[in-house]
């Protein structure tokens, strides 16, 4: 129930940010001063206006809703196999992504750079940016251990796959030179091993122990050597590149300037650019505050945010009742529930679900979340209505 609400609250966020307001409304709302002089100045003071400072990019964002609600209606469709079968196209396409991967990699970004990435050079695959890569193979690190373990013919023969799996992604990882990645997968990996082995009989567990242990010697003899390795854990020790930390400081005064209600979404651009400060300024522009929640207040407020806490909490109700219930849940229930976990984690220091892929990937993931083994929608049946059916 709690999921359906969210679902619905979901679009009406940026769909009332773009209802005309009367303007003595308008004009009480907080942080308009300098469109209050801009429409002053250009003669269109005394009109209506929405709450969204963008309107065009606010419309956008509510069409980008469209891809990740046609996903989530999709994927409820899908049984058991259909689900099988989704995952593994996954699977599918983030190894392709590798590979394309592995040429940007030795090419040093001089083949199969689509968007002439600031990247390149780096292992970004599909993507336009190394930590969006990133969280994709972080999402399938979990999912491929899920995916061995449920068509591995023995345990043991899990364990060996899981292992080369492991260090597979773990060193397409460290190819994306990204913190967040590095540190989402190591997190993942580990959680979804410790889950194993806490469910499995004692042999297996051994077993599970044994070729974590592998794993972990193979990672620390394979990857010590590597200058990639090295690049990467160094970018450990420098917090504030590529001006996060100035980002957010400079953010944070925004909220206070459209709280409670916001400056609409996809207005983050705008707003951040009114604020910068001059020394600041270059040939770039700032396009997120890399921190999705800090975005989200400042763009939709406390709305914004009623919603969001709904959603979450919906997501924590599931959560408990598969830890309490673990075959309550369709067999890709629980590495879903810890890639959810992820994107929230990495939603901290970046936008995960600003591109198409990421809120499409994160629409099934809900499905699978809440799919049971059955793979049909759970659904109260009345006992009278049992009773016509005999």
């Amino acid at each position: 129930m709690l999921l359906r609400i969210a679902l619905f609250l979901i679009p009406l966020v940026p769909l009332l940010q773009l209802i005309p307001l009367p303007p003595g409304l308008w004009d009480a709302l907080p942080g308009r001063e300098v469109p209050k002089a801009v429409f002053a100045l250009v003669g269109t003071e005394g009109q209506s206006h929405p709450l969204s400072l963008t309107p065009a990019t606010t419309w956008l964002a509510l069409l980008m809703l469209l891809p990740p609600y046609a996903a989530f209606f999709a994927a409820s469709l899908l049984d058991d196999r259909g689900r099988e079968r989704c995952v593994g196209l996954f699977l599918a396409l983030v190894v392709l992504s590798v590979l394309v991967g592995v040429i940007q990699v030795g090419s040093a970004g001089g083949a199969l750079n689509f968007y002439n990435s600031a990247h390149r050079g780096n292992l970004i695959g599909f993507f336009a940016n190394r930590n969006h890569e990133g969280v994709v193979l972080a999402i399938t690190a979990v999912f491929s251990i899920a995916f061995v373990n449920a068509r591995a013919p023995s345990r043991q023969s899990a364990i060996a796959w899981s292992a080369v799996l492991t260090i597979t992604l773990l060193a397409a990882v460290i190819g994306t030179i990204s913190r967040a990645a590095l540190g989402l997968t190591l997190l993942g990996l580990f959680a979804s091993i410790g889950l194993y082995f806490l469910r499995g009989p004692r042999k297996p567990r051994l077993w599970v122990f044994a070729g974590a242990a592998v794993v972990l010697a193979a990672m620390i003899y394979f990857f010590s050597f590597s200058t990639v390795v090295a690049n990467a854990l160094a970018r450990f020790n420098d917090v504030a590149e590529n001006g996060r930390s100035e980002i957010w400081h400079n953010s944070w005064p925004l909220v206070g300037q459209y709280f409670p209600w916001g400056s609409g979404l996809g207005s983050f651009v705008s707003a951040y650019a009114a604020r910068e400060p001059l020394d600041q300024v270059s040939i770039y522009y700032v396009n997120s505050p890399h921190d999705e929640y800090l975005g989200l207040l400042i763009e939709t407020g406390i709305p914004g945010i009623l919603v969001l806490a709904l959603f979450a909490a919906a997501l924590v109700v599931r959560g408990i009742g598969l830890v309490r219930n673990p075959a309550s849940g369709g067999t890709y229930a629980i590495p879903a529930g810890l890639s959810i976990g992820l994107i929230a984690l990495h939603s901290i220091v970046d936008y995960p679900l600003r591109t198409p892929a990421g809120i499409v990937l994160f629409a099934i993931l809900i499905v699978l979340f809440y799919s049971d083994p059955s793979g049909k929608k759970r659904v109260r049946v009345r006992a009278n209505d049992v009773g016509a059916e005999g």
